[in-house]
């Protein structure tokens, strides 16, 4: 890897597009909003010359704090075709007009356009492969919430 200077603005690369097939909800009523954990079933995921599987047993753990917006927290675990695995841990919100939100709750399809959809994520693999450079970079996603599944678009910051 060349060397970098790390103190002019960042720049982000594409990394992957995954496209993530979850459960049903499973939901709480909490003091502090509603919890829902997605739980997530596979999926596959595709990256720059390469691609692979998600790998089931993951979840997506979910805040709804306002009728507006939830925080978001998933792990899950990629693998690379005839390669490593890959950890995924997202920090996203998602928000948009309550009644938006309200239909994309219920499992409607919505223009994902209308839906603010981003979130913060580390990646982390073993020490010893083609991927552990990302043990060390910080990654931001966009997402797209579909009826079954989640689509997420990673970027590499630089």
């Amino acid at each position: 890897m060349a060397t970098q200077k790390f103190t002019t603005t960042p720049h982000v690369r594409p990394f992957s597009t995954a496209t993530i097939e979850v459960g049903e909800p499973i939901a709480i009523e909490q003091p502090d909003g509603l919890k829902r954990v997605i739980p997530i079933n596979g999926g596959t995921v595709t990256g720059d010359g390469w691609h692979g599987v998600v790998l089931p047993g993951g979840a997506d753990h979910q805040t709804i704090r306002v009728p507006e917006a939830m925080d978001l927290h998933a792990i899950s675990m990629m693998q690379v075709e005839d390669g490593p695995i890959i950890r995924v841990e997202n920090h996203a919100i998602r928000a948009g007009d309550p009644d938006v939100i309200e239909r994309l709750n219920r499992g409607e399809e919505v223009d994902p356009e209308l839906i603010y959809f981003r979130g913060a994520a580390r990646l982390s693999t073993g020490p010893d492969n083609e991927f552990s450079w990302i043990n060390s970079r910080l990654f931001l996603a966009t997402g797209e919430r579909h009826p079954r599944s989640v689509t997420v678009n990673l970027f590499v910051v630089e």
